[in-house]
């Protein structure tokens, strides 16, 4: 289609505005369901990993008139071309809604209007009130947005795109590097997954009551999103015998948190006993529930599943519908009974799988709801009780569906608005989770193995570790055998009194590591052993050399790693593999520098086993783990990043991966280098 200029006011010729009106565009088939002129793009039948169907609705309500056609084609592109998640693309949706909004406020009431000027001062509004991480995205979408305008009416929108750049990175770097999701106050998550479990086996309650208590346990115990526990399919549990007396147990299930967009991953995680008992009894839970159905109910289900059709309104069984049924093999009938089972989030009523994750909070929030006398008496201090979420039912619709007709005659909705209930989002179990594993002091590489982190920065910005232990005294503790007389950390071998720091300084790394720190207290006049907790304080709050990490490393593991180094090398399992294989070369510049760090150790392991030929095996576990890091990881996002890069040209490249500078500078050279290692 011709590009031409839509607004009226600019326009050289103001009949062309009305192609906004046109039938052809207006009418243009967006998808199976919906045109362009829908508010409301509908692409629900994509969704063939069976997710909530709202995850497929793309929404323009609310989007003035003035700007919906460009965040209209805006959002075509992202879909047709970019293959964003749909997720994704509503977010950028709402937040386009409050921008244009707000451009309208200021009088910018149209796309020509839109000037750096106008931008800055719109941000400097924004950044009396808002958080950095929102004006972070908000600036992302106000670019991409812009961005298209050039592309699609030819406007010279490059200064403006060069000053949203820059601001969006500032935003970055002043955000917060830590999850906004609190750790959960021990005592309180105690009593949460103890009255999960209590729930859990009481068969006076409803079984889909009793399969949510279950659920809650593996999500307070394995930290998996919420999302992913509403996958959970049945014998899924595998088991592991490491001794005689040990066995570990680990759960497979499905993950849509990649880089992929819309698409799915297999993964698995470590179930601790309470999950592992929790899941066992889910799964016997809907063996009851499908074992309980009705004649009619369960006939119908297996009607549906038959003929691939819902009948949500059917009351009966006719002629027809038993005819299909009974020409069905008893193969084919214990296939379908056992697809009934395959799911353990079903409602015991229909044996229907229930579909997303708003049916999941919902009866959470009934599980919270009938454990308040319990939850609300956990001995706490003011600071925890105040760090938790409350929920309070201000709906008389709610309070009539949630609360029997017993608890309505003693307790009327005036005073049940009242209370609040004490809890906490689902996804806070998830940071709980992560920052026990950091407390416990497991390798980082399980932890994001564990809690399928894209990578490991990611990870420690769910660490909360550092709120939690007497960093003080910690710290000196594990430092106070690495500092010398001028109250610095030593860098020199021979000063050191213990055969395992000595090790750690033979590591160039950790001597970077250490020098970083030197220089950063040098630098502002500070002494370790004189002003320690200024010291501490500073790096604690700042973005210094010495408390930052490129893969967002605390303080800790830069001065603790000297005296945390462990005594042998194993590796578990894959621990450079990530169950998620990854195309994107998003964090190329992290695996590049993972492999030089991994290498480095590799090194001084080989060194270590020409003194103690015992250490050979896991020398060789490590060799190996390295090399099909290399293999499935690294060489493929080169490869990958030299492909894109022949299609779009460098400029594309880092305009979308700017972190990626040096890596596409030298890209030939790394690819050399990791290669001829490889051949090595």
């Amino acid at each position: 289609m011709e590009q031409v200029k839509l607004d009226k006011q600019h326009s050289e010729d103001t009949n062309l505005f009305d192609a906004f009106q046109s039938k052809e565009i207006q009418g243009m088939q967006i998808s199976k369901l919906s045109t362009f002129k829908s508010q409301i793009w509908d692409f629900s039948y994509l969704d063939s990993e069976e997710r909530a169907t709202k995850s497929s609705l793309v929404k323009f309500q609310g989007v003035p008139k003035e700007y919906l056609f460009y965040i209209k084609t805006h959002a075509l592109k992202q879909i047709k071309l970019d293959n964003k998640a749909f997720s994704t693309i509503n977010k950028n949706i709402d937040l386009l809604k409050t921008i244009s909004r707000e451009f309208i406020e200021r009088g910018i009431d149209s796309i020509f209007k839109i000037s750096t000027d106008e931008v800055k001062e719109y941000l400097m509004e924004k950044e009396k009130s808002c958080s950095f991480l929102y004006l972070e995205r908000l600036t992302g979408a106000l670019k991409s947005f812009v961005n298209h305008l050039d592309e699609y009416e030819g406007i010279n929108y490059e200064k403006l795109i060069d000053f949203l750049m820059e601001k969006q990175r500032k935003y970055s770097q002043h955000r917060s590097k830590t999850a906004v999701n609190e750790y959960i106050p021990d005592a309180f998550c105690n009593q949460l997954v103890s009255c999960a479990i209590k729930d859990s086996e009481n068969v006076s309650l409803e079984i889909d009551e009793r399969i949510v208590a279950c659920l809650i346990i593996i999500v307070a115990e394995t930290g998996m999103r919420a999302e992913e526990v509403t996958h959970l399919k049945t014998n899924q549990l595998r088991t592991y015998k490491v001794s005689e007396k040990k066995q570990v147990d680990y759960l497979h299930f499905k993950t849509f948190k990649t880089i992929r967009g819309n698409g799915s991953e297999s993964t698995y995680c470590y179930l601790t006993p309470n999950a592992a008992k929790a899941y066992k009894l889910a799964e016997t839970l809907v063996d009851q529930a499908i074992n309980n159905l009705s004649e009619f109910v369960f006939m119908k289900r297996i009607y549906e599943l038959a003929t691939n059709q819902e009948i949500p309104k059917l009351k009966h069984l006719n002629s027809e519908h038993r005819a299909i049924i009974n020409q069905l093999k008893n193969k084919q009938l214990s296939d379908y009974e056992n697809k009934l089972r395959e799911y353990l989030f079903i409602s015991s009523k229909t044996g229907k799988r229930r579909v997303g994750t708003a049916p999941l909070t919902e009866n959470y929030w009934k599980f919270i709801i009938r454990n308040y006398e319990e939850l609300n008496s956990v001995d706490l201090t003011n600071e925890e009780r105040e760090s938790l979420n409350y929920l309070q039912v201000t709906s008389k619709a709610r309070y009539k569906k949630w609360f029997n007709v017993d608890f309505r005659k003693k307790n009327t909705f005036e005073e049940t608005r009242k209370i609040k209930y004490p809890y906490v989002n689902l996804h806070r179990f998830r940071t709980t989770v992560c920052t026990k594993l950091f407390k416990q002091k497991v390798h980082i590489d399980f932890i994001v193995k564990h809690m399928n982190h894209i990578s490991a920065d990611m990870t420690n910005y769910y660490n909360k570790s550092y709120q939690l232990e007497n960093k003080l005294e910690k710290s000196m503790e594990h430092i106070k055998g690495l500092i010398n007389e001028q109250g610095l950390l030593i860098t020199n071998k021979e000063e050191a009194s213990e055969a395992y720091i000595k090790n750690e300084l033979e590591l160039e790394s950790s001597v970077e590591k250490i020098k970083k720190v030197n220089n950063f207290l040098m630098k502002n006049n500070l002494n370790i052993k004189r002003d320690v907790k200024e010291v501490l304080n500073i790096l604690r709050k700042t973005n210094s050399p010495a408390a930052e990490n490129e893969f967002g490393m605390c303080l800790r593991s830069i001065i603790h790693s000297v005296c945390e180094r462990r005594k042998y090398f194993h590796t578990f399992d894959d621990n450079y593999n990530l169950e998620i294989k990854l195309d994107s070369y998003k964090f190329l510049n992290f695996e590049y520098e993972r492999f030089k760090q991994k290498l480095e150790v590799v090194n001084y392991n080989k060194s270590l086993v020409e003194k103690e030929p015992g250490y050979a095996v896991e020398f060789d576990r490590e060799l190996k783990a390295l090399n099909k890091f290399v293999d499935e990881v690294l060489i493929r996002q080169l490869e990958s990043l030299n492909k894109d890069i022949d299609i779009k040209g460098e400029n594309a490249i880092l305009e979308e991966y700017p972190n990626l500078k040096e890596i596409v500078s030298n890209r030939n050279e790394i690819l050399t280098e990791v290669i001829t290692w490889k051949r090595s």
